[in-house]
């Protein structure tokens, strides 16, 4: 020991007892703080979900377009979404492009498929002569050959004459397969305006 200088007193103290109250502590807070921040994270991730999952619902609600189904043949599509028209009639404007996505279902394998598109205009009818019959080439999410059950949508783009006569027009869009059978029809009721 130096002169003049003192040794500090000597305490003793359970550690144990110190170490397990300061554990427990921070545990404690440890806890406190995941579950808080996972709750606000939780009702954040839930109040989102929600909002997309109304927004979904209200965006395909507006876009679906009211069809009518065949009376010759061919099952209905399960959707029809034509763009800028959700009711019956639509109306087409000389030299438009009409976009028409149309989802159906087979009942049957189906190695090909070929679109007819027909117009009904002043009691005449006459088929619609497509860029590309071959709605194979045309489909979204999905490819030829289909299976039995299977859900397609087929993607068409058409348009619109340049004609001067404005009157009303029935659409009478379908799919036909490799046996020339109907898979899915539909008529539009439309006037070009």
């Amino acid at each position: 020991m130096r002169r003049g200088v003192q040794e500090p007193p000597t305490i003793e103290i359970d550690s144990s007892e110190c170490l397990d109250t300061f554990k427990w502590t921070q545990v404690r807070a440890g806890i406190h703080f995941l579950f808080n921040h996972l709750l606000r994270r939780t009702t954040r991730t839930v109040n989102m979900l929600r909002i997309i999952l109304v927004t979904f619902l209200l965006a395909s609600s507006a876009i679906a377009t009211t069809f009518d189904s065949c009376t010759d043949g061919g099952a209905a599509p399960t959707d029809v979404t034509l763009v800028g028209c959700a009711e019956q009639p639509c109306d087409f404007a000389p030299g438009a492009k009409v976009v028409v996505d149309i989802g159906f279902t087979v009942d049957k394998d189906v190695t090909a498929l070929a679109a007819h598109v027909f117009a009904t205009v002043q009691g005449l009818t006459i088929e619609y002569t497509l860029d590309n019959p071959n709605a194979c080439e045309l489909l979204q999410d999905s490819t030829c050959p289909l299976d039995d059950g299977e859900a397609a949508t087929y993607h068409l783009e058409v348009e619109i004459p340049q004609v001067e006569l404005k009157s009303e027009v029935l659409l009478k869009f379908y799919l036909e397969d490799q046996s020339s059978e109907r898979v899915t029809c539909f008529q539009l009721d439309g006037q070009v305006v």
